[in-house]
């Protein structure tokens, strides 16, 4: 081996992911604060007419407005158009996506790179298909695109840990340590500790309802909105782990109103998960039931502009003496249900090298 190099290269354990979180007073918390609650209630009563039409279409595809006959009119016999078109439309983009058997070829730009192609290739097939499992995502994706006409996904790097347990003089704790992983003794010579189970992008196919968008001219995919609202759940369990991180602020200072709010139990809402609603009800799963889940919430990040201060001195948002000239891409958390603000990230430290600073991506099969 070279000088720089050494045949058995350590076992490092790699580093968690942190984040950085942007200090703003409380009344600029309060003005952003209500920055979303606006944009969400008018973005979503724009689109009623909207998700009605795409709640109409599942129920029909879903088979959930049966009829029965009488006596003077004869049976009534239902012929399920929307579902064979659909079928027959997913089965044909699944078909020319992945095909037989799908792989992912690596194009070599130079004469010296055609033996690494192969390996690229080759590594890539099997970070998408079996380390991703991206086809299933990726089947949801393409099937509401064929029902809706527009389909929504989202793709975050996430890292995911888990614990396990060995004796501690199998374990070298001081490089989990430096790479800001948790482990804890538990008894009789053995410890827990934090392992990492998944490193890398992950696809995620989102319902209508769980994107929210300002109704806008010239656009053309969802990135080109000048903002978006992401609807999500997350665990107070989640929310303690992130603070740790540097994803959230605030949440033990907090804690027994987000406790508080966890408890509610319902996880779906009639005025705003429309055609989840409905699809509870074709698969026999109440989600709003108040006897049903508990430990989680709801979550919005906001995605948008939003002019940040130039001193410690406080001004309207729209007062350039002592604001920033440049507005600033934030991604903003909140826990609608607490009325609390659990996050406030650049995204240009999230995304430093890409133009459109947000995680959304859409396929769209009939322009609307």
């Amino acid at each position: 081996p070279l000088e720089h190099e050494t045949e058995d290269p350590p076992d490092v354990p790699r580093p968690r992911r942190t984040f950085e979180q942007l200090d703003v007073s409380e009344r600029e918390r309060g003005r952003l604060k209500l920055r979303i609650e606006s944009d969400f209630l008018s973005a979503r009563s724009d689109h009623d007419a909207r998700i009605a039409r795409f709640r109409r279409y599942f129920r029909m595809w879903r088979g959930l407005n049966q009829t029965k006959g009488t006596r003077q009119d004869g049976p009534d016999m239902q012929i399920p158009l929307i579902k064979w078109t659909v079928f027959g439309q997913w089965a044909k983009y699944m078909q020319a996506l992945l095909g037989e058997d799908a792989e992912i070829i690596a194009k070599p730009t130079a004469p010296s790179d055609a033996s690494d192609a192969k390996k690229a290739g080759r590594y890539m097939t099997w970070r998408f298909f079996e380390y991703m499992a991206a086809v299933p995502m990726l089947a949801a994706w393409v099937f509401r695109a064929c029902l809706f006409g527009r389909g929504f996904a989202e793709i975050i790097y996430e890292q995911e840990h888990y614990f396990e347990r060995d004796r501690e003089v199998n374990v070298d704790t001081q490089k989990l340590e430096a790479a800001g992983l948790k482990w804890y003794r538990v008894g009789g010579g053995m410890i827990d500790y934090e392992c990492l189970a998944y490193d890398g992008p992950r696809l995620r196919a989102l319902w209508p309802s769980q994107l929210i968008l300002p109704a806008q001219d010239n656009v053309q995919t969802a990135s080109d909105h000048s903002w978006k609202i992401r609807r999500d759940r997350i665990t107070p369990q989640m929310l303690m782990d992130g603070e740790d991180l540097g994803r959230y602020q605030g949440i033990k200072d907090n804690w027994n109103q987000i406790m508080a709010a966890a408890q509610q139990r319902q996880e779906r809402d009639y005025w705003w998960d429309d055609e989840r609603v409905d699809s509870d009800e074709a698969e026999g799963v109440d989600h709003v039931n108040t006897l049903g889940n508990q430990d989680s919430l709801e979550v919005w990040r906001w995605y948008g502009n939003w002019r940040l201060l130039a001193g410690k001195r406080d001004a309207r948002p729209d007062n350039l003496l002592y604001r920033q000239v440049r507005e600033s891409e934030l991604m903003v958390s909140y826990l609608p249900k607490v009325g609390l603000i659990v996050g406030i990230e650049d995204l240009r430290a999230i995304y430093p090298k890409m133009r459109k600073r947000d995680p959304f991506v859409d396929i769209a099969t009939v322009k609307d």
